[in-house]
C-alpha cells in the first residue's frame, strides 16, 4: 500500500520527467544567445542554467541527465575570462549539448 507521501514523490518526479525538454530547450536557447553576444554575463547565465540542471537531475535521480550536464559543466569551469571560445571548444561545447539532449531519452 503507498501512502500519500510515496505518491507526491512519484508525482514530483514524473513532473520533473515532463520539464526536462523545455529546460534543455532553454540550455539550447542559452548557448544561442552566447555565441552571438560573448560576453561573461551570457556565459555565466549559460553556465548558471547547466549548474541548476545538473543539481536538480542529481536530486531526482535522473543519472544520465546528471552525468551529462556534469560533464558539460566540468568542461565549462575550465574556460577562463573573457569567454571568447576557440572553434575547436565551440564544437566540444556543441558536442556536450548534444550528448545532454540525447540523455534525456535514456530515462
Amino acid at each position: 500500500m503507498e501512502t500519500k507521501d510515496t505518491n507526491d514523490i512519484e508525482d514530483l518526479f514524473k513532473e520533473y520527467q515532463l520539464s526536462l525538454p523545455a529546460k534543455l530547450k532553454e540550455i539550447e536557447n542559452q548557448w544561442i544567445s552566447f555565441q552571438h553576444d560573448m560576453n561573461e554575463q551570457t556565459f555565466t547565465e549559460f553556465h548558471r542554467k547547466i549548474h541548476s540542471l545538473c543539481g536538480s537531475a542529481g536530486l531526482y535521480g535522473v543519472e544520465s541527465v546528471y552525468q551529462a550536464a556534469n560533464i558539460l559543466q566540468n568542461y565549462l569551469i575550465k574556460i577562463p575570462a573573457p569567454f571568447q571560445i576557440t572553434n575547436e571548444q565551440k564544437m566540444e561545447i556543441e558536442q556536450l549539448i548534444n550528448d545532454l539532449m540525447v540523455s534525456q531519452t535514456k530515462i
